[in-house]
């Protein structure tokens, strides 16, 4: 009776060795991380149209362009800087400004983007894309009517110009290789980008 009872005490150490044991062990399920979205929200840029509303104050209101030194004129403030914000970061700024003056309830600020790409070569309508959001070559190049077939478009060889402070640089794309075999990433365009499709011409 007493070997059985041992034996059974064994066993049941055993068993719980084992449970505990380094490779028995169940790990903790690693939590997905979702890729980050791509950032759709809007930069204010020299050009754009900026419109400040502030709420029962309607002469504070005013419609702006922003200036080549990316300021605009503020009532009561004079002069801020606004390139290269977002709407939301200039209207905490104005927020902030305001209140040391007056009640502000409420602004709303909204930027109209004068930020486009151009796009010319073999395409069926060369010419200007308005840039309101993340733009890929080949969603650039659907905007102007797609390829042009009677121009012989090299889908192969197409370019991307871009300006880099003083410089330009090009980008050669083979978008045949994207169309036909799902080959390579995607190619996001910035503003201001120029797209060329060469043609056999």
């Amino acid at each position: 009776m007493v070997r059985c009872v041992l034996r059974y005490f064994v066993a049941v150490v055993g068993g719980l060795a084992l449970l505990t044991a380094p490779g028995c062990q169940t790990k903790p399920a690693q939590p997905v991380v979702a890729p980050a979205p791509l950032s759709t929200a809007t930069v204010l840029m020299p050009g754009d149209d900026i419109e400040i509303a502030v709420f029962a104050t309607p002469e504070l209101n005013t419609v702006q362009k922003v200036r080549p030194d990316g300021k605009i004129a503020v009532k009561l403030f004079g002069e801020i800087h606004v390139a290269g914000k977002e709407p939301m970061q200039v209207q905490q700024d104005l927020i902030a400004l305001y209140e040391k003056q007056i009640q502000v309830k409420a602004i709303t600020v909204i930027a109209r983007s004068s930020a486009a790409v151009y796009v010319t070569g073999a395409v069926i309508r060369p010419g200007k894309v308005d840039f309101l959001r993340p733009m890929t070559v080949l969603e650039a190049i659907s905007e102007c009517g797609g390829f042009d077939p009677r121009a012989g478009a090299r889908r192969s060889q197409v370019r991307v110009l871009r300006r880099e402070g003083n410089l330009v640089q090009s980008h050669l794309l083979d978008l045949d290789a994207i169309l036909t075999r799902g080959e390579s990433a995607p190619f996001f365009l910035r503003p201001f980008d120029t797209v060329f499709v060469p043609g056999s011409w």
